[in-house]
This record gives structure tokens, C-alpha cells and sequence, in this order.
């Protein structure tokens, strides 16, 4: 008799200790909620090449100011593989840490991966110049199946790489040489669940699948966000390019907050409040360049919402596009240029009455209240276009500001999880498997996992976790239950 309650009182304070320790866990998380947030920046494989782009490396990337590094571009070809938009550049150049036969921007992202493990290299696929393939390949079963098999090939050739990112622009709808139509509405979903399925049978659950997708209203309306949600790990909402020089009134390209819905807020609100998408899989993306227009009216409004009828000649174009480092300069140039602040729209603008030019841009006072909206609406991060146009001459503004704002940098830098699809169909409810919280007839860590997950707030694939997670029978799931999986899975009774 004493012997049995000399154990169970062993064991009463085993999960006391347990659950102190998933407390203290969930304090802490709770406490530096930043630490979940993502910092996803686009790496543009031409930028090398480019003074435009300050001739910008894989070096060159502040690796201890992310947590993903997205490789544009690869894309789609006449056998639906993928392959490099560049191959010298990927694959031939010399660069300082070329090793082997590997060289080129992938030699690079194979020894800065072993410097910064909690790093996710992600090679991006499509992009604005490169999604023409998109909507044939994703046709037929046997179009998406070779595109897929490639994918899968790639992974396992460099095994640096942790997922890929679907950069198609845009399902459903035909412009510039990319044909859409109705039948990518579905093609599109049935595309995410294969590759995700393919990640599964190939043994590699925990690899990422990340899409990037419109902010518009009428864009959207041609994909399903509520059904192909399920089975990405992020979504990154190109919240930029809302307005341009296509339009004869001059306007923000990336207001947090707008009137209409052109806005990084109209766009988070579209996914999750009209689409049900589960905020922290929203990553929220950022401009790191400006748009333009010439010939703007002069009025009292300070060339903003304004006639602007004259496209504007910008070092990356003629539609007023300037990296941020080349905005600094004209910022510098306070003789030409006045720098405004739009209190409705959180975000500024640069206007030369002398020239008649109307600049709209991101900068560091816009960019922190970016975050902040990111944080205060439980977001899954923030994404750049393109890490490549911070000043890295001036240690990086930019991304120092979504480092400091998101608690991204040394320790804290985290590995995102992949969501990983339930091995099997979840038990019937009169034969519950308490503990067992992927259905697949087993307790284990793989439902630990899935738990600690849910209770930090993640979305998890099984919608009986009140079932099957509440060992202690109280109608909740809390810590108690974590520790009492725990001891269930360690033998303690």
C-alpha cells in the first residue's frame, strides 16, 4: 500500500513538474509572441548582375534577419519540370564559398545553410514573367504529376532546400501571355493537395509549401483560399503594386489602410474574414521599392490624388520604381523633394513640385507599423520584395526594423513547421483513442507534436482535437492534458 502511493504520488509530481514546464513554455511564447512570426524575403536570382540592385548576392542576405529565404526564379518547362531561369547564376558562377562542382548562387545557399540551420531555403516557381506553364501543366493529372515528380527530384538532389513556393500570377486569370480559365479554380487546390501528398509518400512531411497570392478582391474570387488553405504552410499576400502609374490618379502602392480595399488591411480581411483562412498562415508583404508617376497636377494636396499622366524613368524602370536605398538619396535632396505622411493610409510619400513627381514607397516609420498591424492581428509575418533593394551598404533599415519588431535574430530565431496532413482518417467518436490525435491508431510524439501546436494556437488538421486530446475528461484541452500525454507516451501511469 505504501509502496503504490510512494507512486502515485511519484507520479502526481512528475505531472506537476510536466505541467509547470508547458506553463512556463506557454508563458513564454505568449510573452514573446514575435518568435512565431515569419521574415520571408524574395531572392532574385538577376540581382547580381544588376547596379540597380547593388549588385546583390547570396552573401549579401542578412541571414540573421530571417527565417526563409525565397529563390526566385525557377520555372516551368515544355515537360512541365522545373528548372532554373538562369543556370549560370544558379549553378556556374564563382562566388567565395563555391565548393565542388556546385558554384553559383546554390553553392552559396549550401554554405550559408550550414552557418544558419533555422534558416528554410524555399525555391520559388512562376512569378510575374514566368507563370505561363501554370495553367496548362496544372490541365491534367498527368501534367501536374510530372511537374510534382520534379519538385520532389530537386528536393532530393539539394537536400539544403526545405520546400518550394507556387509564385503562380495568377489562376483563373489571362493577361500577358498566361493563359486562365475557369478550371483553375479547382486545378489550383488539386495542385497544393498533390504536392503536399507527394511530400508525404516521399518521407519528407516537414517540407514547406508556401504560395504567393494577389490582394485583389476580383483576383481572388478565381481560387478557392478556404479549401487550398489546408494544405500550405503560408500564404504570402503580395500587398504592393495596388495602385501604379496604369493609373491616371496618383495613389499609395502598399497602404496599410485604405478607403477602398486596395490595402494591406482590406487584403488580410479578404482572407480571413471573408475566406476563413487562419490568420497566422497570412504573411503580409512589403515593398522594398517605390512607384511613380511625372507630369502630376500641382495642388494643394501635394501631388497625392492627383492627375499624374507621364510614366516616371526609376533606376528599375520607367514606371517610377526606385530601390529604397535610391529613395534615401532622393529623400537626401530636400531642395527638390518634400517627404509627406498620409495619416489615414500609414504610410508616405515623396512629391517635387519643380518636376511635377509623385513617389509612393515604403520606409522604416511605415514598415514598423506594418509589423505592428502583423502582430496586433496574430499574422503569420512579413514577406519582402526584394530583401535585395535594402541598404545593405547601411546594415539593412528594413529588415533590421522586421527583426526588432518581430523578435527575429540569435536564439530567436525559430524553424517554422510544416502542416503535416493526418495519416488516417480520424477514429469514429464512439470508439475514441483518447491521446491519439492524428487518428491513426497510435499515441506517440507525432501527437505530442500536434498538440503542443494546438495549444500554442497553430492550426492543426483534425477538427475532434476536443475529443481526443482531453485525457483528463474536464471538457478542455489545456496543459494537464499536454502532461498527461506526456506521461502516457513515457510509460508513467
Amino acid at each position: 500500500m505504501k509502496r503504490n502511493i510512494g507512486k502515485a504520488f511519484l507520479s502526481l509530481l512528475i505531472i506537476s513538474a510536466i505541467a509547470l514546464e508547458v506553463l512556463m513554455f506557454l508563458q513564454f511564447s505568449t510573452v514573446k509572441g514575435q518568435i512565431v512570426k515569419q521574415s520571408i524575403v524574395y531572392f532574385p536570382n538577376w540581382a547580381v548582375y544588376l547596379d540597380s540592385h547593388n549588385y546583390f548576392a547570396v552573401g549579401d542576405i542578412p541571414w540573421d534577419k530571417v527565417t526563409i529565404v525565397n529563390h526566385a526564379f525557377f520555372k516551368i518547362n515544355d515537360k512541365y519540370e522545373i528548372e532554373t531561369t538562369d543556370r549560370y547564376a544558379d549553378f556556374e558562377k564563382s562566388f567565395p564559398h563555391s565548393s565542388g562542382s556546385l558554384k553559383g548562387h546554390f553553392g552559396e545557399y549550401k554554405y550559408y545553410k550550414s552557418l544558419y540551420p533555422n534558416v528554410k531555403l524555399v525555391v520559388s516557381i512562376g512569378g510575374w514573367t514566368e507563370s505561363g506553364k501554370f495553367h496548362e501543366m496544372a490541365m491534367t493529372t498527368s501534367g501536374r504529376a510530372a511537374f510534382i515528380n520534379s519538385i520532389i527530384s530537386f528536393l532530393k538532389t539539394y537536400t539544403f532546400f526545405d520546400g518550394v513556393d507556387i509564385d503562380w500570377e495568377y489562376p483563373g486569370v489571362t493577361r500577358d501571355g498566361c493563359p486562365g480559365g475557369p478550371e483553375d479554380r479547382q486545378n489550383f487546390t488539386n495542385l497544393l493537395k498533390e504536392i503536399r501528398q507527394a511530400y508525404i509518400d516521399n518521407n519528407m512531411p516537414d517540407k514547406l509549401l508556401t504560395i504567393a497570392v494577389s490582394p485583389s478582391k476580383y483576383t481572388t474570387s478565381h481560387t478557392d483560399p478556404n479549401n487550398y488553405a489546408q494544405y500550405v504552410d503560408f500564404i504570402n499576400v503580395m500587398t504592393y503594386d495596388m495602385h501604379g502609374e496604369w493609373d491616371s490618379i496618383t495613389n499609395h502602392h502598399s497602404p496599410i489602410y485604405a478607403k477602398d480595399d486596395y490595402s494591406v488591411d482590406g487584403a488580410f480581411k479578404l482572407y480571413t474574414e471573408t475566406y476563413g483562412v487562419p490568420a497566422n498562415k497570412i504573411v503580409i508583404g512589403t515593398p522594398f521599392y517605390s512607384r511613380g508617376w511625372s507630369n502630376v497636377i500641382a495642388s494643394e494636396k501635394h501631388g497625392l490624388g492627383v492627375s499624374g499622366l507621364g510614366y516616371l524613368q526609376g533606376t528599375l524602370g520607367s514606371n517610377g520604381q526606385n530601390a529604397y536605398f535610391r529613395m534615401k538619396e532622393l529623400e537626401a535632396m530636400t531642395d527638390v523633394y518634400v517627404k509627406y505622411w498620409d495619416d489615414y493610409a500609414r504610410v508616405p510619400w515623396l512629391y517635387s513640385a519643380a518636376l511635377h513627381e509623385m513617389y509612393t514607397y515604403e520606409d522604416e516609420r511605415s514598415l514598423a507599423e506594418r509589423c505592428d498591424y502583423v502582430i496586433d492581428n496574430n499574422g503569420g509575418g512579413i514577406m519582402v520584395w526584394t530583401v535585395a533593394f535594402d541598404d545593405k551598404d547601411k546594415g539593412f533599415p528594413l529588415m533590421s526594423i522586421i527583426a526588432d519588431k518581430l523578435g527575429i535574430g540569435g536564439d530567436s530565431v525559430q524553424t517554422p513547421t510544416a502542416t503535416i496532413m493526418p495519416a488516417g482518417t480520424p477514429t469514429p467518436a464512439s470508439t475514441i483513442l483518447k491521446g491519439d490525435i492524428n487518428g491513426d491508431g497510435e499515441i506517440n510524439s507525432i501527437d505530442f507534436a500536434y498538440l503542443k501546436k494546438y495549444l500554442l494556437g497553430m492550426n492543426v488538421p483534425f477538427t475532434n482535437i476536443l475529443e481526443t486530446a482531453d485525457l483528463n475528461n474536464d471538457n478542455s484541452v489545456d496543459s494537464i492534458d499536454y502532461a498527461l500525454l506526456k506521461c502516457l507516451i513515457l510509460g508513467i501511469k
